[in-house]
Parts: C-alpha cells; structure tokens; sequence
C-alpha cells in the first residue's frame, strides 16, 4: 500500500531521474526522430498538478468500451479490470465513484492499491 502523496515523491523521484532523458533519446533514435540539443540533464515537475491532469483526462469514460464490455460478456466472456488506483490520505479528496459505476461491467476488478502492486 502507498499513499498518495507518497506517490507523488517517488512519481517526482522517477521522473527526475537523469537516466530518464537517456531513455527518451534512446527512444527518439530508435523511432528516428530529431534529437533536441536543449534536453535538460534532468526535470523538476510538479507531480500532484501533473497527476490531478492525467486523472482528470483517465476519468473521462470511454463508452465504446463500455459497450465492448457489454458485448463480450453478453458473449459469455468473464472480464477484469486491473486498476493503478491509490488509497487517499485524509487530507486528499477521495472520489472512489468510477470503480463503484463500473462494477457492473465487470466480472473482477482488482485495485492495485489493495494488492500492493501497480502495473
């Protein structure tokens, strides 16, 4: 189990990471993309606004998946959902209402924060 603003440390940790840009010029090379001269050596990013952004985008419902969903088990298919969710501190809003509303569309959910494990 992590809490969320022990998440953002090691979030923020790993992404400051100098081996980062390494990675993402190797990446540009492989893809052959132009190699920017101006790559900061490394990053200082505000994690918890960076993350309340992707959350904000990843909250958004996807309604043909939604249908596929519905289709494969009208098909007799049993489905699972594997979240990166995060227990919220106390001082942390907590809106656990998209699992809630998309139990019924699933056969499993497994909750990272609850396995101890993020993809």
């Amino acid at each position: 189990k992590i809490e969320l603003s022990d998440f953002y440390q090691e979030f923020h940790e790993q992404l400051a990471d100098p081996s980062q840009v390494k990675r993402y010029v190797e990446f540009l090379r492989k893809k052959g993309r132009p190699i920017p001269n101006d790559l900061p050596t490394s990053v200082k990013i505000d994690t918890k606004a960076l993350f309340a952004l992707m959350m904000d985008k990843a909250a958004a419902v996807n309604r043909d998946m939604l249908h596929a969903l519905v289709v494969l088990r009208g098909h007799g298919y049993k489905v699972a959902a594997l979240t990166n969710n995060w227990q919220i501190d106390d001082d942390e809003r907590k809106d656990s209402s998209s699992t809630t509303l998309l139990e019924p569309y699933f056969d499993l959910i497994i909750e990272s924060s609850i396995v101890g494990l993020r993809k």
